[in-house]
């Protein structure tokens, strides 16, 4: 991986950390708020997580799995 794809990749994965953490964020208050539509809402709108498991493992191999 060259620096430039490295550097490419950690700012995808960082975008991603913040929206995971956002939607993580967001849905706990909605779940105590006992708002059901917005929960409904929010499971169509879930970040690739996926995607940054695959960056952190491809960035940090030293991390544990």
């Amino acid at each position: 991986m060259t620096d430039e794809e490295r550097a490419r990749a950690i700012s995808e994965w960082k975008a991603l950390n913040r929206a995971c953490d956002k939607w993580l964020q967001d849905y706990q208050r909605y779940a105590r708020q006992y708002n059901w539509a917005a929960l409904a809402r929010m499971n169509k709108q879930v970040p690739d997580i996926d995607r940054r498991n695959e960056l952190e493992r491809r960035l940090f191999p030293e991390l544990p799995p």
